[in-house]
């Protein structure tokens, strides 16, 4: 399977022998035919139904990342979550390039506060994902997890930062792969990206992007 966006569209012209080749003039051929059908449109549903202070950024209709795709134009907030179903699929070159499958920034690729406030990339020579979250503890202000995927299969994947209860001074953040925590931390509250612009990529602009992956019922939800 490809991405829909990848099809040719235009006039097409059919041959029984091409001018490139030799005729295979030996062989007789019968019953070509060249049949349309209607396209498929998807009826969307919002991922943030029944969801307070939530933007819907990709609806359930699948989309595949594209270079420099900006989805939605947010604005943070210190305690948020988003989440996202993403497919993976391993027909990718194992080229040693990054792919980007998506990308919440206040601006910058890497290194400043909010930066990464959430970023899925296809890793350079595994199919493995590669996640990261802002943490101003980290290195180049962020604190990344690697996690697999399974060509071909749907798993949901979300952050989610909070004050703490103990320490309202500190954030603490949850990373999932559906139900299981595959990452977690803490640090101080003024190192959180929690108000300016926040652009939310469906493929960033500085990584190829990881087009034959899929991104569905990606959301941004605020809280108090």
């Amino acid at each position: 399977s490809y991405a829909a966006s990848s099809g040719y569209e235009g006039s097409l012209k059919v041959y029984a022998s091409n001018a490139w080749h030799e005729s295979a003039s030996e062989y007789s051929v019968r019953n070509f035919y060249f049949q349309t059908f209607d396209e498929v449109v998807c009826a969307g549903s919002d991922p943030c139904a029944g969801l307070a202070d939530c933007t819907s950024i990709i609806d359930s209709c699948a989309v595949s990342p594209q270079r420099g795709h900006l989805s939605a134009s947010l604005s943070a907030s210190l305690n948020f979550k988003a989440s996202a179903d993403v497919m993976c699929n391993h027909n990718m070159p194992l080229d040693g390039n990054w792919r980007n499958v998506l990308h919440m920034t206040g601006g910058g690729n890497v290194g400043n506060i909010g930066d990464r406030v959430f970023g899925i990339f296809r890793k350079q020579r595994e199919n493995q994902l590669y996640i990261a979250v802002n943490d101003p503890t980290g290195r180049k202000n962020e604190r990344v997890h690697s996690v697999d995927c399974n060509d071909g299969e749907w798993n949901n994947y979300s952050v989610e930062v909070r004050q703490s209860e103990e320490n309202p001074a500190n954030v603490k953040f949850t990373l999932k792969q559906d139900d299981t925590v595959v990452g977690e931390g803490e640090y101080p509250a003024s190192g959180a990206y929690s108000s300016g612009d926040l652009g939310a990529y469906a493929g960033s602009e500085w990584f190829e992007p990881a087009t034959s992956y899929y991104v569905k019922n990606f959301m941004y939800q605020t809280f108090e």
